[in-house]
């Protein structure tokens, strides 16, 4: 399994799935690049969410593991809108706090 820091400072790190098109590193056909996956579901039955980027525009998106071998640039290759690759902000500062 390869692992690719985020370089964000959160400690998460991004991992390449089991299928080759999901590894950290593959670039399919239409030269979109695979990241990896945070564990996040993705919106496909037994599928988690990777996050892509196009090497034409540097578009950054996410995917299904099951799409990525297909897939094309929304921004610039007319591909389906992404889905959401990451956990949201559930940490204290997300929060507005109220004196109510």
């Amino acid at each position: 399994m390869s692992v690719n820091p985020t370089g964000g400072g959160a400690g998460l790190l991004l991992r390449s799935g089991e299928a080759s098109s999901t590894q950290i590193g593959y670039v399919n056909e239409n030269q979109q690049k695979c990241h990896g996956t945070f564990g996040v579901f993705g919106t496909d039955h037994n599928q988690y969410a990777y996050r892509l980027e196009c090497l034409q525009c540097g578009y950054v998106y996410g995917a299904n593991g099951s799409d990525i071998a297909a897939r094309r640039c929304p921004q610039c290759q007319g591909g389906v809108d992404g889905i959401q690759y990451w956990l949201p902000d559930i940490s204290p500062k997300a929060f507005k706090l109220t004196d109510k």
